[in-house]
């Protein structure tokens, strides 16, 4: 293309960026106060010139390609060390809320969080009166206990909690008409009872052993009862005891607070409740390992490994998601009898594998993760909020229906993830299994480092990305919301670890031609979809930007296809059985088919981009700047033409997510200015992949903001309560381990390797 040709181009560009600025101011007056507004108010001034200078210093010793490798050096500890000057003038603390527990079940994690470490009993009624409060105290109250009434009680009148979330059908029973006198009623409210609405439930003295709880109506209302205390009565009208003369005496709440904290108690003195949850994260990992060892145990051992915990989880909400899908129950027997046959065939099926592994590694890193997973299990280490008491909520309700059915409309659009892993705890009588996310989180920086090991090893020696990643790692490690994630009992760190997965196997199949990744890729991205009522987004644009990437070894096509059609079918469920119940500022019917016309979108795309057509080869070329392009300007457009009002509250809010800000309580701004100084570094590799994780960081921090315009009208907040700031967590380990890949891809590492690229 001649000179003139290329000017006159950028005179037309230039022409039609005057006119979407005009445009932009026109159509939304304030556009320019607010832009201002939340640029000097968010943005630490001095610090954002300094980097800005930085920035240009480094692009312009990087286009020196006589000294290219000292300058990355020079540029790289530069942008740590002004990192680390950013880091120690954070504003966040850990230390509340990663104290170790005693009270993490889902009884005692509503006190904590609604109590706020206050003492005193009308709070704590105040608590319990709430519909949050209740829930949790009804679930511990009848556990597994069943519940009978008298044939004249229709189910009508029964506390629609207790139906609809605490007792299934099988454990409801009719028995005959009970006659309850003045002297008794008052016999059985001496003991200490909890009183809501109508209803009284009663903690007696055989409560905790009884296998039954017994509904009397009486004139005023309803009372809950063991079975074997109304015996006691009947048999005997005189019948007193130490603990009834004592509660007699109390007064009405004294007596309900003494219900809530008996039941509390009951509930943390669950016998092997530690002892159970170790042998169910020892059975996640085991059956991961069983999938992991025989695809990459033999030439990527550590890779398997730490791939284990991951894989077993996903398996295990997988298959639970089909079974409930076809509306098979969802108990231990047919989750059981279900996995002995598939794992059975697995292993058969890769037997000569198996006996290729080295054993004895295995066996010292059995050892090591049987300690790891104890250490967690017994420190009890978990921040909770409201949030995870919901997802818990949701777990314990799926646990004893055994349905999709009964939890869809509440659990789907906030993401199946949480509820399906939280069920297994109260599957085998364990409560919240709290381990799971500081494991979970564990296994993706193993996974990072045995990614980043086997780059360094097998595609030539790269000192330049390990040391990037290495410093990558010590300010993602500094980073509270990162370190929050890890231990907080919600989403967030999970999907950052199966995101991860994603680019990890992507780009290992890309530059070492890893075997199998399309299985991680297609379970990673499934899980994704399930963890988040927006992951699907997400995944269909880490798939689509990847698609760039393919050469003769990475094919995209059937992971694409597979992931489309897992979207399009997950959607197609909710829309049946949710529909217009769902919760409107998340999943609605109309981003279900938003969701469902993309995937079909997205099968179109993976079909065309091998057609060998002038306009694909083009788009091929320009692929990422074309991308980039219709991510950016859709958020923009949306900002100005459809959620202007929304787009001017949550702009700011959003950028405060990246600085080190007071009121926000974060000190993001040291990774995030260390991964800004690196992208010149990255560009100046001149290479696909450097190209494909700039795209994939960028992309997937504008889409979160462009995702949140459309929350209804819940605009952004501070504080780590905020979903938008938990998500960007999603692509920080991601962030990191791309800036090291990306250096690795483009930095000849010795003489040989030189030579061979």
């Amino acid at each position: 293309m001649s000179q003139k040709r290329k000017n006159q181009l950028k005179a037309v560009g230039a022409g039609l960026l005057c006119l979407g600025i005009a445009g932009a101011f026109t159509r939304v007056p304030d556009f320019a106060r607010d832009l201002y507004i939340s640029l000097f108010n968010t943005i630490n001034i001095p610090a954002f010139m300094l980097v800005l200078g930085l920035l240009i210093c480094e692009i312009f010793f990087l286009r020196q390609r006589k000294y290219a490798k000292n300058h990355i050096y020079i540029c790289m500890i530069t942008a740590f060390v002004v990192s680390l000057f950013m880091l120690f003038h954070g504003h966040a603390s850990l230390y509340e809320k990663l104290m170790p527990g005693q009270d993490l079940t889902l009884i005692s994690m509503t006190v904590r969080e609604q109590n706020d470490g206050k003492e005193g009993e009308d709070t704590l009624l105040q608590v319990w009166d709430s519909g949050l409060g209740k829930l949790s105290f009804l679930q511990n109250y009848f556990g597994d206990r069943n519940l009978i009434r008298a044939d004249s009680v229709d189910e009508s009148e029964i506390d629609r909690y207790v139906i609809t979330c605490v007792v299934p059908p099988s454990q409801m029973f009719t028995g005959e008409e009970i006659t309850v006198t003045d002297e008794m009623t008052d016999k059985i409210l001496s003991y200490p009872f909890w009183h809501n609405d109508s209803y009284d439930y009663v903690v007696d003295e055989y409560w905790e052993d009884s296998p039954a709880i017994r509904m009397i109506k009486r004139e005023k209302g309803y009372i809950f009862c063991s079975q074997e205390l109304i015996e006691a009565c009947q048999d005997n009208p005189a019948f007193t005891s130490e603990q009834y003369e004592a509660s007699s005496r109390m007064s009405y709440e004294q007596k309900c607070s003494l219900a809530i904290s008996l039941v509390r108690d009951a509930a943390e003195g669950v016998p092997y409740r530690n002892i159970k949850q170790i042998i169910i994260m020892i059975a996640f990992l085991l059956l991961g390992l069983i999938i992991t060892l025989p695809l990459w145990g033999a030439g990527y051992p550590a890779l398997a490994f730490f791939m284990g915990f991951p894989m077993g989880v996903a398996f295990w909400c997988i298959y639970s998601m089909l079974l409930m899908i076809l509306h098979i129950p969802y108990n231990p027997y047919t989750i059981g009898i279900g996995m002995v046959f598939l794992m059975g065939i697995w292993v058969y099926r890769q037997r000569e594998k198996y006996r290729e592994l080295d054993w004895t590694c295995l066996f010292h890193f059995s050892l090591a993760s049987l300690c790891v997973i104890t250490l967690f299990v017994y420190a009890r280490i978990c921040s909770v909020s409201m949030d995870t008491y919901s997802k818990t909520a949701m777990g314990y309700r799926l646990a004893k229906f055994g349905s999709l059915r009964e939890v869809l409309s509440g659990a789907a659009p906030f993401g199946m993830l949480e509820p399906i892993v939280t069920s297994v705890g109260f599957l085998f009588g364990c409560d919240f299994i709290y381990a799971f996310y500081p494991l979970i989180g564990i296994s993706g920086l193993g996974i990072m480092f045995a990614g980043i090991y086997y780059l360094y090893q097998k595609n030539g020696k790269s000192d330049e990305s390990m040391l990037a990643f290495c410093m990558g790692i010590l300010l993602l490690l500094s980073n509270y919301d990162f370190l929050l994630s890890i231990f907080c009992g919600l989403a967030h760190g999970p999907t950052s670890v199966y995101t991860l997965i994603v680019v990890v196997f992507i780009t290992l199949k890309r530059q070492l031609d890893l075997p199998d990744f399309s299985c991680a890729v297609i379970m990673a991205s499934a899980i994704i979809t399930l963890a988040r009522v927006e992951g699907a987004v997400y995944t269909l644009f880490i798939l689509a930007a990847s698609l760039g990437l393919q050469d003769e070894r990475l094919k995209m096509k059937k992971i694409i296809v597979s992931e489309a059609l897992i979207v399009a079918v997950w959607n197609v469920y909710q829309w049946i059985y949710v529909g217009r119940s769902g919760v409107e500022m998340f999943w609605t019917p109309d981003k279900g088919m938003i969701l469902i016309v993309g995937s079909a979108t997205a099968i179109l795309a993976a079909v065309l981009y091998d057609r060998q057509w002038t306009v694909i080869d083009f788009i091929k070329r320009k692929y990422y700047l074309l991308l980039m392009v219709a991510v950016v300007g859709g958020a923009v457009l949306s900002s100005v033409l459809l959620r202007k009002e929304m787009a001017s509250i949550n702009f700011h809010i959003y950028l405060t997510h990246f600085s080190n800000n007071v009121e926000n309580d974060t000190n993001s701004a040291a990774l995030w200015i260390f991964l800004l100084l690196m992208c010149p570094v990255l560009l100046s590799m001149r290479n696909r992949i450097s190209t494909y994780s700039l795209t994939i960081v960028g992309g997937y921090l504008v889409l979160i903001y462009f995702i949140c315009l459309f929350r209804g009208d819940l605009p952004l907040r501070l504080g780590y309560s905020d979903s938008s700031r938990r998500t960007i967590v999603h692509i920080m380990s991601t962030a990191v381990w791309l800036l090291a890949c990306g250096i690795a891809s483009g930095v000849p590492c010795d003489k040989k390797t030189a030579e061979t690229k």
